[in-house]
């Protein structure tokens, strides 16, 4: 059943909010990316960012659900479009998948399909949004996940998907790149590699990118690697979410790849060291 805006204000907003020792974090991470990113994006972006993270940590191992941030080059972050894992074996429903978005003015959407025409393509209304400017960061991020209908999933088994046991690994790695998002204002993280095609999807005869300079990847847009780009450095990571390779381009375009990285065997604070340590972020 779809949620309207009346019915948020009777949830008990206590059982949808993370626990008691993550509320200040969230707060923190809020007021930090907003101090740091206020000029670039506008003032739902901090939520927005911290939204989707809470959407990782809760869902991405039970659900099989992933929050990507999509970049887009002459604009910037545009939305967060939450979906299937990579590594889920569930069957993909693509309309769902269309339905649920984190975009930077109305913080959730669960777009519904409307009824159209015979073979016309389905239309949404950004006007089932909730807007949540003016709440409290904790109150606002639990109201978008009620909103977003994410604990309303069809049960379906994960047992053979490798997102269940890879999921305290990249649980970990989103935290930390949000908190290094807070850190660094001109951190660029995404998780759409787009790999030397061009804009008709056709690979390029010239071998451009890194990954694919050193026969990591094919042509062609991949979600198994995180990237990080710290602008003020012109550093890059990449970091490969499956087998957890590592490769890092210095501003002089040299790429090293990392020997045994072992970043999925750090805690937080090791590993936000860690990336700060090689994108050059102070902390």
């Amino acid at each position: 059943m779809s949620m309207q805006l009346g019915s948020l204000m009777t949830l008990d907003i206590d059982e949808l909010l993370p626990d008691e020792d993550k509320l200040d974090k969230i707060a923190e991470q809020v007021e930090a990316i907003r101090r740091t990113h206020g000029k670039q994006f506008p003032p739902n972006y901090a939520l927005s960012w911290v939204l989707a993270n809470q959407v990782v940590q809760r869902y991405y191992g039970r659900n099989g659900l992933d929050a990507i941030p999509i970049w887009r080059e002459n604009f910037g972050w545009s939305q967060f479009n939450i979906t299937q894992a990579i590594t889920c074996q569930k069957p993909a429903d693509k309309a769902e998948e269309g339905q649920r978005y984190i975009v930077f003015d109305a913080i959730a959407v669960n777009w519904k399909r409307q009824q159209v025409e015979a073979n016309r393509e389905a239309q949404y209304d950004l006007n089932n949004a909730i807007w949540v400017r003016h709440q409290r960061p904790v109150v606002a991020v639990a109201e978008a996940l009620a909103y977003l209908e994410l604990d309303n999933q069809a049960p379906f088994d994960h047992s053979a998907c490798v997102h269940g046991p890879h999921a305290y690994a990249y649980t970990k790695l989103f935290q930390v790149v949000t908190d290094l998002v807070c850190r660094a204002p001109e951190l660029v993280g995404k998780r759409e590699v787009v790999v030397d095609i061009d804009h008709f999807g056709n690979p390029l005869e010239e071998i451009v990118h890194p990954l694919r300079q050193i026969g990591l990847v094919e042509p062609g847009t991949t979600r198994e690697w995180f990237s990080l780009f710290h602008v003020a450095t012109n550093t890059r990571l990449y970091i490969n979410l499956v087998t957890g390779e590592m490769v890092r381009v210095l501003s002089d375009e040299s790429i090293h790849t990392l020997e045994n990285p072992g970043w999925n065997d750090r805690n937080e604070e090791q590993l936000m060291a860690y990336f700060a340590g090689l994108l050059g972020i102070p902390l």
